[in-house]
């Protein structure tokens, strides 16, 4: 999750890419909007009680 985090920041941290970030964080996050692959993974952080 460390990891995660640190990617969202770095690409936050480039020029016009902070909005995209949240845009991202939202639709994950709230919205719950994964393809089938990314659901899986977070699934697995889920059941690992790794995920937020």
């Amino acid at each position: 999750m460390d990891r995660i985090q640190s990617l969202l920041d770095d690409i936050g941290a480039l020029a016009g890419k902070a909005e995209m970030v949240t845009r991202i964080v939202v639709e994950v996050e709230q919205d719950g909007e994964l393809n089938d692959y990314w659901a899986a993974k977070l699934a697995l952080l889920n059941d690992l009680e790794l995920a937020l």
